[in-house]
């Protein structure tokens, strides 16, 4: 049966005298609000904490979060009591990204959000900050999405909403233009309106009635549909934050040099302003609310008489005002877990009305694009195409890039700066095929202009905004190998449908530092290439050249501050260079190649740096704090920096790295140090340093003056007139003679080593278990891996230890294009058997060109019975409908198989006559594909038998034959892949819209009555152990699901499972059916629950269920059983019959819950009722099995456990089935106000020893 799910009217001193195992409180501790981060504000505290009224408030908050699934819009109502949800989440496919990044605007009704998203690898490029964003409108409610079709800029400015519902997107040219596109959208309909353009840069654009009001020029324009431009108003300072309002007015924000900043009000029809606030520069705010309000927030020092649309709050500058002004949230956080499942968010919130700090955290998830999904990859065996221009392809089996731990990366930061890095790379390294060399003997580091070296900070600041750190595609946690990281592969950010190859515009940069000079094929020599996207410390040695490079290119004309390179702050302009080049580069002209100077400049004169990087440019907030400096938050919104800001910000705040297998987080390197916090705060220079007439800029409402954007500076600059006291300082770590360090191999090596455990171990060998628990094959398996007996492992004393037996070949679907676009989601990991295997998306059988589909093949014919067995990888395999196709050589067979078993573990697909040459296929392609869910290709295997198995038995049913209850402890007892939260929680199974996508609560038991049982022919082995043992004769299918009631037999599966009779595991060569079913069908669960919460101590039975209308249970209940539950069991049992004609069936029934009176609420007549109805249950089950029997001529057997538990119900003595158990297992609801699913259910003595025993009996009693 199904654990009453709703037993949350009980009190907590009932629960005390019933309770199996201590628990945490079955409501939320009242700290819970400003203690423990929590999903929403406490019922009971909700009055205290939001005021009276809050129910009846219209009040949204809302934020915007990225990891590696995606860029996630999450809201929280008021009236909910600020329940977070995941409204939706946005990504494409095709990108190698640990964060997705992006910028939202709510339309004035608070019902959309407007969106502009991208990889945030997407900021570290002009062209594409500018840009390359993709774009996309969300229904707050809904969750639907729709998706726009074109690419917009990612600053923090676009998109621009108004006070009703239309919104605008920007586009800035840059180096390839002289004007600013804007894009006018109808969020309510979706129509784009023809774009217009503004000459030069324009910025902070918004919808005002039916034209766009921009700031260009000395000030505020305004852009009519047909793309006249007027002037709109004239203004002092720099524009920014435009507020519009619905009578036709608007507000903003205006920066007046380095320090000040205004809020101004600019009536409808208005020329001049009026200055509503002022205050310091990044202390106050703007922020928008709905209909048309604003929101002054920060710390003004003045404010004057402000219009009804504008309201002062006190939320801080930065902070994300709700839409009614009601909540301030001041910080959000971002936990990076484990690859492809969504990171933990943590947002701290203040209540305006009562001052009241709150701490939420949830896990996103939710309705996603349509066809978009994650960063993607390509080839495989036969995976590179000829067009491939980038050095070195994508799942290439032989070349895998390590995932370097942070600390290995620091190493080699460390000892580069200092010309040390030289540590030996053998022939032949990591399998690279390359000849013997070392980092910095292939690439020796520059010597730089007047003497010195790189700071470490620097470069690792680089590295840190560059790839995160990461030398490996993110698909590959520290430790583990796969492709190395690339940040556009296939050109994709060009295609327009979000997956089309567009191979002229890919991005070759590889590794930790993303190196691209060099990196296409015949740039240099391919050797050269090859140890820049496989050795991290090659790849550093490679960064290093090029920002030395970029130094010395400054040096002569472009000095920071003293110059010293020791100081940090005097590599401004060096970062600057190394991000977006020195100017004129061969795009304006620079044909000849020389280096930029007064001596080489474009036809105007110009030269210096790019615009794009400059402090003073408007694509950045000019409000903004020195980025991390207030908060590590500020990663998740790299669009609201220049670069050089951002790696003076990572050098001054080291990123922070995660380990989520003890849950604990860790500085990626040394922080550097400056001698007082304030002149750290001022490692961000003065916004109008780098803006001058020398340059063609002014502090104006646009500061760069010219329309081609080439406000290029090339004079020296200063901002810490003291560097040699103020400016910042290097922190080493690493002295040169430090070894590199290395990752332990298990447990015990990580004292020795200084190193952690490196992730996910892969099974070395197929033969012997492994330390992580993997299960063994036979000694005489043909095992049949994913790469061929050539192809060596990557990871560290994981040498093969068999020989294939036959091959392994991948086929890849073409577009309408013919183009392999499925090679884009499909990627290659150092884990699995003998360290390597192939992973996909799972999509939907109407998306057929993303179908990959791997086939393993044997390599000789077979006539005979035999196991085919697959192997599944501890990680990247998660689908619960990963179908197999066995072909026997006169047959196939489908088997449906759950892959998230988070082990190293070998599966059994069954037994088959096998009569030519086997083979087994796996398609990316299930009923339940939606791009989310990993499906695995790693090895399979055949045990040869002499004979066809003598028992071929499978299990199916609902909790009690499942084995619920049976444990205790649940990772341990359960299958893993039937307890699984799968991946994360999203509310509580109290809230309507609970997300649970992909949870798995089927708890199979490793105690079910099923697997403990044991057959005539060997009665002192139980059948889960002859399973397990891969016995010759005998095969065990389980498959009985928590819950299940005789439609997930027949019809429809649970969980994302498909129904158990579809699996395919049941045919005419099953021996032994065995199920229990029938107690869900009869509303056992409901009425339990009804039974215990309710307030009336009157007999239960005398009470009726809502849904039956005022028929009292003693009434109901027979008539459901009788007239519903038998019918069905009996069909239940036949469509058994059919599917497997030659199989005895044996249905086990139910025992009697309650032996006494002891559980509240249950007094002594319900429960002498409840033990009634069991057997009425029973006795109506036994009746389904005879007339099934007499129907078919085949064996079905009724086993009743009533006798054998007879006095060890709940109240008995012993009590062999549970009373509550309040701690919930992960594959539960992590809600704390309700109780498991394992109560009510027999212990693991009931399922193991008393279960078995009747099983036992109705075993001998057909003598099977």
């Amino acid at each position: 049966m199904r654990t009453p799910l709703f037993l949350t009217a009980l009190a907590g001193a009932v629960l005390a005298s019933v309770l199996t195992v201590p628990a945490a409180p079955l409501t939320a501790p009242a700290s819970a609000a400003v203690g423990k981060p929590v999903g929403s504000v406490p019922p009971d505290r909700r009055d205290e904490l939001l005021g009276s009224g809050w129910s009846g408030s219209d009040d949204l908050a809302w934020t915007a979060t990225g990891d590696s699934t995606g860029f996630h819009i999450l809201v929280a109502r008021a009236s909910e009591g600020y329940r977070w949800r995941t409204a939706a989440t946005l990504s494409e496919g095709g990108f190698d990204t640990d964060r997705w990044v992006g910028n939202v605007c709510l339309t004035g009704s608070a019902k959309r959000a407007v969106v502009a998203y991208g990889p945030r690898q997407f900021t570290n490029s002009e062209a594409l900050f500018q840009r390359g964003a993709f774009t996309a409108l969300v229904d707050l409610e809904s969750g639907r999405i729709t998706k726009l079709g074109l690419h917009a800029s990612l600053a923090y400015h676009s998109p621009g909403c108004g006070a009703g519902e239309s919104a605008v997107f920007a586009q800035a040219g840059g180096k390839e233009s002289t004007a600013t596109r804007l894009h006018l959208v109808d969020a309510a309909t979706g129509k784009t309106a023809a774009p217009v353009e503004v000459p030069g840069q324009a910025t902070s654009a918004v919808p005002m009635g039916d034209a766009i009001v921009a700031v260009a020029g000395d000030g505020l324009v305004e852009v009519s549909g047909s793309g006249k431009v007027r002037p709109y108003a004239r203004l002092e300072g720099t524009p920014s934050h435009l507020r519009p309002h619905r009578d036709g007015s608007l507000t903003f924000l205006a920066a007046h040099g380095d320090d000040l900043a205004t809020v101004e009000h600019l009536p409808a029809g208005g020329e001049r302003p009026k200055q509503l606030a002022k205050g310091p520069l990044t202390r106050l705010g703007l922020a928008a609310g709905a209909d048309g309000r604003a929101y002054l927030t920060g710390r003004p020092t003045e404010v004057g008489e402000l219009p009804g649309q504008v309201v002062q709050v006190a939320a801080g500058a930065h902070d994300e005002v709700s839409t009614g002004g009601a909540l301030f949230l001041s910080q959000t956080g971002t936990r990076l877990g484990t690859p492809g499942s969504p990171s933990r968010v943590t947002l701290k919130a203040r209540v305006a009305r009562t001052g009241a700090g709150l701490d939420f955290a949830l896990v996103p998830g939710g309705p996603r694009t349509g066809t978009g999904a994650r960063a993607a990859e390509g080839p495989a065996l036969q995976t590179d195409d000829p067009v491939e221009p980038c050095a070195i392809p994508r799942n290439d089996a032989r070349r895998q890039a390590l995932q370097p731990h942070w600390k290995q990366v620091e190493w080699a930061v460390n000892l580069a700066v200092q010309g040390a890095l030289t540590t030996p790379r053998p022939s032949n390294w990591n399998q690279s095929g390359l000849p013997s060399w070392s980092p910095q003997g292939l690439l020796p580091p520059l010597q730089l202009k007047g003497g010195g070296r790189v700071p470490a900070q620097i470069m690792l600041g680089i590295l840190a905004q560059e790839s995160n750190l990461w030398q490996a595609s993110w698909h590959a946690l520290e430790g583990v190998t796969g492709n190395p990281l690339i940040g556009d592969y296939y050109g994709r950010r060009a295609s327009d449908d979000g997956w089309s190859i567009r191979w002229r515009e890919a991005d070759c940069g590889y590794g930790v530092a993303q190196v691209t000079t060099g990196m296409r094929k015949g740039d240099q020599a391919e050797t050269t290439q090859r140890a820049i996207a496989l050795d991290y410390a090659t790849n550093i040695a490679a960064g290093l050249r090029i920002l030395q490079d970029k130094w010395n290119q400054v040096y002569d004309h472009i000095k920071i501050n003293n110059a010293d390179p020791a100081k940090l702050e005097n590599w401004f302009a060096a970062v600057w260079v190394y991000n977006s080049g020195f100017q004129p580069d061969a795009r304006f002209g620079n044909e000849t190649g020389c280096r930029p100077s007064p001596t080489c400049t474009d036809q105007y004169g110009n030269w210096g740096l790019g615009w794009s990087n400059n402090p003073m440019n408007a694509d950045y907030p000019p409000n903004r704090e020195p980025f991390l400096e207030k908060s590590q938050s500020d990663a998740a919104n790299p669009q609201r920096w220049p670069y050089p800001e951002k790696v003076m910000g990572w050098a001054a705040h080291p990123i922070v790295k995660y380990d989520f297998r003890d849950d604990s987080t860790h500085s990626g390197y040394n922080q550097a140090w400056w001698v007082t916090q304030p002149v750290r705060e001022r490692v961000k220079p003065p916004r109008t340093l780098f803006c001058d007439s020398s340059n063609s800029c002014a502090p104006a409402a646009q500061p760069c003056l010219r329309t081609d954007f080439r406000c290029w500076w090339h004079k020296p600059a200063t901002w810490k007139e003291h560097c040699d006291v103020e400016c910042g300082n290097e922190n080493m770590r690493f002295p040169t003679d430090y070894p590199e360090p290395v990752f332990a191999l298990h447990p015990g090596e990580v004292e020795q080593k200084k190193m952690p455990v490196e992730h996910f171990r892969p099974n070395c060998d197929p033969f012997t278990t492994g330390f992580n628990g993997s299960n063994a094959v036979p000694a005489n398996s043909l095992i049949i891996d994913d790469v061929p007996d050539t192809v060596a492992s990557v990871r560290p004393g994981c040498g093969r230890r068999f020989t294939n037996a036959g091959s392994f070949a991948l086929n890849f679907a073409e577009d309408g294009e013919g183009q392999e676009r499925s090679k884009i989601d499909f990627h290659q990991v150092g884990g699995g058997l003998g360290g390597h295997f192939w992973f996909a998306n799972t999509r939907p059988p109407a998306e057929g060109s993303y179908r990959v589909t791997g086939t393993w093949t044997l390599g000789r014919t077979l006539h005979q019975w035999a196991r085919v067995m697959v192997h599944i990888p501890d990680h990247n395999a998660a689908t619960q409908q990963a179908v197999y196709t066995v072909d026997t050589g006169d047959g196939r067979r489908e088997r449906a198989v759950l892959q998230r078993v988070r082990q190293h573990r070998w599966v059994s697909l069954g037994v088959f006559d096998f009569g030519g040459v086997p083979s087994v296929s796996l398609s990316n392609l299930t009923d339940d594909g939606d791009g989310e869910q990993r499906i695995a290709w790693d090895a399979i295997a055949f045990q040869l038998l002499s004979s066809k198995p003598r028992h071929q038995i499978v299990s199916l049913g609902d909790s009690y034959a499942s084995g619920e209850g049976a444990s205790t402890a649940a990772q341990h007892d359960y299958y893993t892949e039937t307890d699984s939260d799968g991946g994360g929680v999203e509310g509580t199974y109290k809230d309507p819209d609970y997300l649970w996508k992909y949870g798995n609560a089927c708890h199979r038991s490793k105690y079910a009555w099923s697997r403990a049982g044991s057959l005539t022919d060997r009665p002192a082995l139980s059948i889960g152990e002859r399973h397990d043992t891969w016995d010759p004769s005998l095969e065990h299918q389980f498959h009985a699901c928590s819950g299940a009631v005789t439609g997930n037999l027949t019809d429809e599966g649970q969980f994302r499972e498909p129904a158990q009779l579809d699996k395919g595991y049941l045919d005419e060569n099953t021996t032994l059916v065995t199920l229990s079913v029938g107690g869900n069908d009869a509303r056992f669960s409901a009425i339990l629950t009804h039974c215990i919460s309710r307030l009336s101590l009157d007999p239960c039975q005398e009470t009726a269920l809502e849904e039956d209308g005022g028929v009292p249970l003693s009434e109901s209940v027979p008539r459901q059983i009788n007239d519903v539950v038998g019918p069905a069991v009996r069909d239940t049992l036949l469509a058994i019959h059919r599917k497997a004609p030659n199989a005895a069936i044996v249905l086990m029934g139910y025992p009697r819950l309650f032996d006494g009176d002891c559980f509240p609420r249950i007094g002594l007549p319900t429960a002498l009722w409840l033990g009634e109805m069991a057997g009425v249950l029973d006795d109506t089950l036994r009746g389904a099995a005879a007339a099934a029997s007499a129907s078919t001529g085949a064996v079905v057997s009724f086993a009743d456990p009533r006798e054998e538990f007879a006095g060890r119900g709940v109240c008995g003595e012993p009590e062999a089935i549970h009373r509550v158990i309040a701690d919930r297992t992960q594959g539960e609801s992590p809600d704390e106000s309700v109780i498991s699913q394992q109560s009510f259910h027999p212990t693991k003595d009931g399922s193991s020893l008393l279960y078995r025993n009747v099983f036992n009996q109705a075993l001998r009693d057909i003598n099977r």
